[in-house]
């Protein structure tokens, strides 16, 4: 898979809707694009933008709809995404993208012109599981503003799909995850091939041992240096039933080497 990052600041004089004082611009919005070429046939991924401005609303929802992804390559029928359940998993949704004039958009997979997906929400770090079978060379694009500031996000699902959703390829060392139990808790590096389980990590908050660890061996095999690409996504798989919050760094800041 090949991947093309572009991000720009724009000043707020060019949006009609920016608070400007006199000559001075007051705000600046962070914007740009991620296109992920031939992506993989089991490639787990989130969006890594929010919508333009949501950053300067009062009260801003960071949430972006199916429709504001874009992909070209899909087959009708061979090729999915696919939303898992929190519960258990399974799949709940599952969507394919339909490029011909008269049925442009997102649709239920089986369905194309018939029942639209377009408006499903996806929330801030929340991912799908691509399923693409054809074999076409499939390009996947995200495009809107970037999400500025450290974020912490909260999960307290048994099941969730957690997205790097900044525009800034990290390590786990850069992110941070309070309330894993050590023995019952993990996140889960999929195989872009056939979505098995490749990688299950943990994370310490215990002083001397603070950090990310191969599950099961916490104080010896560490992860911290496990790439979390923009755009990619784990499976979150908490069987203790706690609450885990993730802190995600400032992605305008550098990042600790």
């Amino acid at each position: 898979m090949k991947k093309m990052l572009f991000i720009c600041m724009v000043g707020s004089l060019f949006f009609l809707t920016s608070v400007v004082t006199a000559n001075e611009v007051v705000s600046t919005n962070i914007v740009g694009y991620l296109v992920n070429t031939n992506v993989p046939p089991s490639y787990l991924t989130g969006p890594t933008f929010v919508p333009v401005l949501s950053c300067l609303q009062d009260n801003p929802d960071f949430t972006i709809l199916l429709e504001d992804i874009t992909i070209e390559g899909m087959h009708l029928s061979f090729d999915s995404i696919q939303f898992l359940s929190p519960e258990d998993s399974s799949t709940i949704v599952e969507a394919v993208y339909s490029s011909i004039p008269a049925i442009k958009g997102w649709w239920k997979l089986g369905s194309p012109g018939v029942e639209s997906l377009d408006k499903t929400p996806i929330s801030l770090s929340e991912g799908f599981l691509c399923n693409f079978a054809s074999g076409n060379n499939i390009t996947l694009t995200y495009a809107g503003e970037v999400f500025t500031g450290e974020t912490s996000i909260t999960l307290t699902n048994m099941f969730s799909v957690l997205a790097n959703y900044l525009p800034v390829d990290l390590k786990l060392k850069h992110i941070t995850a309070e309330g894993m139990h050590l023995s019952f808790d993990s996140i889960q590096f999929l195989s872009p091939d056939d979505s098995s389980t490749i990688i299950e990590a943990v994370y310490s908050s215990i002083p001397a041992i603070k950090g990310w660890w191969k599950l099961g061996s916490p104080g010896v095999e560490s992860l911290d240096d496990i790439d979390f690409p923009a755009g990619a996504a784990i499976l979150c798989n908490f069987q203790s039933g706690n609450s885990v919050k993730f802190t995600f760094p400032d992605p305008m800041l550098p990042l600790v080497p």
